[in-house]
């Protein structure tokens, strides 16, 4: 079945989810708001087995055991991202051996050439958009 819907919210969807028993559907909005959509059985075909739904994910996005992406928001990727930040933190303190032979005889620094661009970038994260229309 197709649902087209329209003045729910104020401002584009970003987020639409079933919930875990089928028949309800959640839509978040940027502008602060949720809506809950509840279904009928009558309103929708009969729910697919477990079995069905793991043929129809293995036939879309493969073997989900070769699957090892690590998603932008998991646990284990913010922990790796704390885990740098600190590393990098440390290494910040310390004082290399690439700034120790930078510096003259007496503390100062040496004239140096400036750095390659490659060297002054920056990790940036990525926002989602939201595009209405």
């Amino acid at each position: 079945p197709v649902y087209v819907g329209s003045r729910f919210f104020r401002a584009g969807v970003v987020d639409i989810a079933w919930a875990p028993d089928g028949l309800t559907i959640l839509a978040a909005s940027t502008d602060g708001t949720v809506a809950l959509l509840q279904f009928k059985e009558s309103d929708l075909a009969p729910l697919a087995t477990p079995e069905e739904m793991e043929e129809h994910m293995q036939a879309t996005y493969g073997d989900r055991k070769a699957r090892t992406t690590v998603f932008a928001e998991s646990a284990a990727q913010l922990a790796l991202e704390a885990e740098v930040a600190e590393t990098e933190a440390a290494a910040s303190k310390r004082p290399s051996a690439a700034l120790n032979a930078r510096m003259g005889p007496g503390g100062e620094e040496a004239a140096l050439a400036p750095a390659p661009a490659a060297a002054t970038a920056h990790k940036r994260r990525i926002e989602p958009m939201v595009m209405n229309g």
